[in-house]
């Protein structure tokens, strides 16, 4: 009979915490036992910290094709017009460079995985900006229509 009396004594709080318990697995277990989906989005291209005094030279493709994974609730989440693919150019100097995309140059939300980006990297070439003034000297040519004339030529 002992065995008895400790199995039904505290009969409540041993249900309470049973209930407890059951509740606190199934919501941490319901994030694995979701559907695993992928999707795929074209996203813009966007340039940050692009240094002072200098401008991209090179064409630069429209956007980027990514390929993501994560449960179907975070995908179905996503707002596409949100996402982008982002090269940092902080450092950058004049020149050309090679940026090699990774999935942290995607802002993504979390639980969501980056598959892949087409094209992998893209080719950025930064110039200075510069200014200089010219001289400019017209060469008047040909004869002026009849009933026409040259008043004058200013140059300034």
């Amino acid at each position: 009979m002992p065995r008895r009396t400790f199995l039904f004594r505290n009969l409540g709080l041993k249900l309470l915490a049973l209930a407890i318990a059951l509740v606190v697995w199934f919501a941490l277990s319901g994030q694995r036992r979701e559907r695993v989906s992928e999707r795929s989005y074209r996203v813009p291209l966007s340039l940050v910290n692009v240094p002072r005094q200098t401008v991209v030279a090179s064409p630069l493709p429209g956007g980027v094709e990514i390929r993501m994974r994560g449960s179907f609730t975070a995908l179905r989440q996503i707002e596409p017009e949100r996402l982008e693919a982002v090269i940092d150019l902080l450092d950058a100097r004049p020149g050309e460079r090679v940026h090699r995309f990774a999935p942290g140059d995607i802002n993504v939300p979390p639980g969501v995985e980056v598959l892949t980006i087409a094209p992998e990297e893209v080719r950025v070439v930064l110039d200075r900006i510069g200014e200089r003034l010219l001289p400019i000297v017209p060469a008047l040519s040909g004869q002026t229509p009849r009933g026409f004339q040259v008043v004058d030529v200013s140059v300034e």
